[in-house]
């Protein structure tokens, strides 16, 4: 487990900075790693998209003389993205100018994960409550995950009376990818009585976890070797997948997946998916109830039509003050004209 906060120091003269004990951990480096270096070769443990940021902020600090504050992720050796509160205070020569500024490095990741999660859950909350259509509902749902959560998502729904998993949504960054997933599951489609995935989760109706997808799991439960090959190199990290359900009944299952992200679930994770699959599936349900109710009012507009068009006498009593309630008579004097 990495060191929650850690000292540094920074020699402004000469470039050089210092990292204090439990530093390295907090980077994911072994304690063995040299303590010190230049302040351009730390850039390199900075996540590329934060390294201008961390810059600038540094030496926005040093002209200024003011404290350093910056937040920032640093991504270690295996790939994994951590978040960092960077604090420093300055000490000055005689001279009164800047000689070296003293800190403290604090791993605000799983602040950061909660408050991402939160917001990305309100925004799907918010979301999902204003979609009707049963296709963009589950194209919607996958892609809201995508990629704040997960750097894949699939939709699986139960068909033929719960006979078939049918994949239909998938969502990442990178349209290639998807439809290569698309492709995979055509081609190596859920196995029923596997023990854990998609079908494992329609029966017990429970989320699953799998923290770390080692290769030794994934040669343990996929025994294809041409899918197994794939998805080595399609270099998944962590899964959560969790049921569908609406009104008690399993509607299907989504599945959120790390890859490249680097980002490894936990416990906290899967609460969040679970409380997300639930919206997603009462979402699905009442845009299939929509639907049902659109298609019945249009069938109810197409039987009125045809009965003004064939002077349905029922229609047309103008003794009467309210039409629909005549809609019996409508049906059989219809039929009999």
């Amino acid at each position: 487990m990495a060191t929650r906060w850690v000292a540094w120091q920074w020699h402004i003269q000469t470039r050089e900075v210092v990292w204090m004990h439990g530093a390295a951990r907090t980077h994911g480096q072994p304690a063995s790693v040299p303590s010190r270096r230049d302040v351009v070769d730390y850039v390199d443990y900075i996540h590329p998209d934060d390294r201008d940021h961390v810059m600038q902020a540094m030496e926005q600090a040093v002209a200024q003389r003011t404290d350093l504050h910056v937040e920032y992720r640093v991504v270690w050796p295996d790939g994994s993205v951590h978040w960092l509160e960077g604090c420093g205070k300055f000490l000055f020569n005689d001279a009164g100018e800047p000689a070296e500024m003293v800190g403290i490095a604090i791993d605000i990741t799983q602040r950061k994960t909660t408050e991402q999660s939160l917001r990305f859950l309100a925004q799907a909350s918010a979301e999902l409550a204003g979609l009707y259509d049963p296709q963009s509902t589950l194209d919607r749902v996958a892609y809201l995950a995508v990629p704040t959560f997960a750097d894949w998502c699939v939709v699986d729904l139960l068909r033929e009376e719960g006979a078939v998993l049918d994949g239909v949504a998938v969502a990442h960054v990178d349209p290639r990818k998807v439809q290569l997933a698309r492709d995979l599951q055509r081609r190596f489609p859920a196995d029923k009585n596997a023990p854990h995935g998609a079908w494992n989760i329609v029966r017990t109706r429970q989320p699953e976890l799998i923290s770390d997808i080692s290769d030794e799991i994934i040669a343990r439960t996929v025994k294809n070797d041409e899918f197994r090959a794939a998805l080595k190199v399609l270099g998944l990290r962590s899964y959560i997948g969790a049921p569908l359900i609406a009104h008690g009944q399993v509607l299907g299952v989504i599945t959120f997946i790390v890859a490249e992200s680097g980002r490894r679930y936990g416990a906290e994770d899967l609460v969040l998916a679970g409380d997300l699959a639930r919206r997603a599936g009462v979402a699905i349900e009442n845009s299939h109830l929509y639907l049902a109710l659109q298609q019945s009012d249009r069938g109810k507009d197409v039987f009125l039509t045809c009965c003004w068009t064939l002077d349905c006498p029922a229609l047309m009593d103008t003794k009467s003050h309210n039409g629909f309630a005549h809609e019996a008579t409508c049906r059989k004097s219809c039929w009999l004209h």
